[in-house]
């Protein structure tokens, strides 16, 4: 029977891969330098934020959406 890792798991063991990616900008689309995963927007709550505060919240929320990818999981 297969063992199912978790993807924490999976990091860890593919941890040389996963320093060399970066996240790349082309066309204006966020994509990862290894395997071409897009990134896109994942929206925000935009109540009573200036436009830079809007910016800073999505560029957090991407940057933490690509902390958590794993390129061979796509």
């Amino acid at each position: 029977m297969l063992q199912k890792h978790s993807e924490h798991e999976i990091r860890n063991t593919l941890g040389k891969d996963i320093v060399k990616r970066e996240l790349i900008e082309i066309d204006h689309d966020w994509t990862c330098s290894q395997c071409g995963y897009k990134f896109y927007n994942l929206g925000c709550i935009v109540d009573g934020l200036t436009l830079n505060e809007m910016i800073l919240q999505m560029k957090k929320k991407r940057e933490q959406a690509f902390a958590k990818h794993a390129c061979f999981l796509h």
